[in-house]
């Protein structure tokens, strides 16, 4: 679990809610089927919860805050201009030059 926050709802005494953040679905699937969790899937099949009581679970994509999208950006321009930096012929170093072109530069 990435993340995992525990709130009582404001308006109904004694009403719950966990949020558990995952990598993925398959994490989560994993989680479900560790030894930790087995207790409180045991506790869940004696139908102890009240009418429209039992947990629900949902999946959902998680949304990128605006400066990490525009830090994602900035990241991907930059690997773009190394990549294009690594294509292009390297120049020569003034020491690799012809000795002829040196003395005309002179």
């Amino acid at each position: 679990s990435i993340q995992f926050v525990i709130g009582e709802d404001k308006e109904k005494e004694n009403t719950f809610y966990l949020f558990e953040q995952y990598v993925n679905e398959e994490a989560f699937n994993k989680h479900n089927e560790m030894p930790h969790f087995q207790p409180w899937k045991a506790f869940t099949e004696t139908d102890p919860f009240t009418e429209d009581g039992a947990p629900v679970a949902g999946f959902y994509n998680t949304l990128k805050a605006a400066d990490e999208k525009e830090t994602e950006k900035k990241e991907d321009e930059a690997d773009a201009s190394e990549a294009g930096k690594r294509d292009e012929p390297a120049e020569p170093a003034a020491e690799d030059e012809p000795a002829e072109k040196k003395q005309k530069a002179e």
